[in-house]
C-alpha cells in the first residue's frame, strides 16, 4: 500500500527526524519493504514502501536532475513508462526504473497542473519544490489512495493515515459531531471532513499547494467527472478499455493476482488478467450460509480461465478473532459489511502475491444492483 507523511514546522534537526520517526512508525503495516526521509528547513517528508515498481532501485524520494524537486508518492503510475520516454526528449535522465521518479522529472518540466493533466494511475503525491518553497499534495480522480492533512497554529501536516496526524499534540482529535451524523446516515464520512474535528481529507481530484514561506493554502479540483446521460459505447471499444485497463495494472514487478467473487466485474478482471499470466493466483471467499456465498460461481470461472484458485470460507469464529484487528487497522469508522471477509482475504493473499486486482467501482458504474437502476429510472437528466 505505501503511506507517506510529512510536517511543515520549524524545529531542531535532532527533533524533525525524531518526530518523523514516530509519524513513520503509525504506517509499518502500510509500507514493510522499507522508508524514505527528506529533511529539510521548515518541512520534513517521509514515506513507508512496498516495492512494486523498480524493487531495488525504487526508494524514495525521487528528485529531479538538479535535485530541487523532491517527490514522494503512496501508489502507482500507470503510464509511467510512456512519460519516461516522453521526458528523456525533453532532455532529463533517469536513474532509476521507479514510478515515483516520473514525477519529479515530470513537474521539473510540466509544472504541477501539467503533470497531473498526463497522469494515469492510482496515487497520492507530496511534491516540495524547494525553488520557492511550496508543497504540492495531489490525490489520484476517484480517492484511491486516501490523503489527510491538519493545520493550526502555522503548522501543517499530512500523512495517508490519521494515527500519524493524531500523534501531533496540536491536532485537535474531538469528535465532530456533523460527521457522526452523516456517518450514521451513510456508513461512511464524506466529502472533506473526517469523524475528527482536527483532521481534513484532500478530495478526490484535488491539488493542495502550501507556501512555505506565507502558509497560505490554497486547493484546486484538478479533475471533474463528466455528470450526465452516457453515450453509448462500442461493444468493441469497450472490451478494448477493459483490456486496457487491467493489463496497466498488471505491471509490476512482484506477484499479481485476483480478488475472484465470481460476480460479472470481477470475473471479467481475473478472465482478462489470466489471458495475459496463465496460472494468474486468484483468491475467493466463501460463506456459510448459502444465500450470501458465491463461491462456486468463483470456482467455476477460475477453473474456465486456468488460475490457481484459493479458496476461503469466513465463519463466525472469524469474525470474532478479526474484528479487534480490523478495527485497530481502521482510521475511522466504516461501516463496510465486507471490511472482516477482506481483512482475512488481503491476509492469505499476501503469502502468495504482493499485488491483487479486484472488481471495486463495477456495480456503480454499471448500475450493478436493484437499488441503482430504480434511482437512474426515476432520474430526469
Amino acid at each position: 500500500m505505501c503511506g507517506i507523511v510529512g510536517l511543515c514546522d520549524r524545529m531542531e534537526p535532532q527533533q524533525a527526524r525524531h518526530v518523523l520517526s514516530c509519524m513513520l512508525a503509525t504506517m509499518e503495516a502500510r509500507g514493510p519493504d522499507g522508508e524514505g526521509r527528506f529533511i529539510d528547513e521548515g518541512i520534513i517528508m517521509g514515506m513507508r514502501r512496498l516495492a512494486v515498481i523498480d524493487v531495488t532501485g525504487g526508494g524514495q524520494p525521487l528528485c529531479s536532475q538538479d535535485g530541487r524537486i523532491v517527490a514522494f508518492q503512496n501508489g502507482e503510475i500507470y503510464n509511467h513508462a510512456a512519460l519516461r520516454r516522453e521526458l528523456s526528449q525533453e532532455g532529463r535522465e533517469f536513474r532509476t526504473a521507479s514510478d515515483t521518479e516520473v514525477l519529479a522529472h515530470g513537474y521539473d518540466v510540466w509544472g504541477m497542473e501539467g503533470l497531473l493533466a498526463r497522469l494515469d494511475g492510482m496515487y497520492a503525491i507530496a511534491i516540495f519544490d524547494r525553488r520557492n518553497h511550496r508543497l504540492h499534495l495531489a490525490r489520484d480522480r476517484f480517492g484511491e489512495k486516501p490523503l489527510y492533512y491538519s493545520t493550526a497554529g502555522g503548522k501543517f501536516a499530512y500523512s495517508s493515515n490519521t494515527t500519524a496526524l493524531a500523534w501531533l499534540p496540536w491536532v485537535d482529535l474531538d469528535i465532530d459531531a456533523g460527521s457522526v451524523d452523516r456517518y450514521l446516515a451513510l456508513h461512511y464520512v464524506p466529502g472533506r471532513r473526517t469523524i475528527f474535528k482536527g483532521i481534513q481529507r484532500v478530495l478526490p481530484g484535488e491539488r493542495l499547494t502550501l507556501s512555505l514561506d506565507s502558509f497560505r493554502i490554497t486547493h484546486e479540483q484538478y479533475y471533474r467527472p463528466a455528470l450526465g446521460p452516457i453515450e453509448p459505447v462500442e461493444i468493441g471499444t469497450f472490451v478494448e478499455r477493459i483490456e486496457s485497463a487491467v493489463t496497466s495494472r498488471l505491471v509490476a514487478d512482484v506477484p499479481v493476482g485476483v480478488f475472484l467473487s465470481g460476480g460479472l466485474d470481477s470475473s471479467i478482471v481475473a478472465a482478462v488478467a489470466a489471458k495475459h499470466h496463465p496460472a494468474i493466483d486468484t483468491f475467493s471467499m466463501g460463506f456459510q450460509d448459502a444465500s450470501y456465498d458465491e463461491s462456486l460461481h468463483a470456482q467455476v470461472v477460475a477453473r474456465a480461465i486456468g488460475s490457481s484458485h484459493h479458496h476461503f470460507t469466513f465463519d463466525e469464529t472469524a469474525f470474532h478473532e478479526l474484528l479487534p484487528a480490523v478495527i485497530d487497522g481502521l482510521d475511522e469508522p466504516l461501516g463496510d459489511q465486507a471490511l472482516l471477509p477482506t481483512y482475512w482475504l488481503c491476509r492469505e493473499a499476501k503469502r502468495h502475491v504482493t499485488v491483487v486486482l479486484s472488481g471495486e467501482g463495477a456495480d456503480e458504474l454499471f448500475a450493478g444492483y436493484d437499488y441503482y437502476g430504480i434511482w437512474l429510472s426515476r432520474r430526469s437528466w
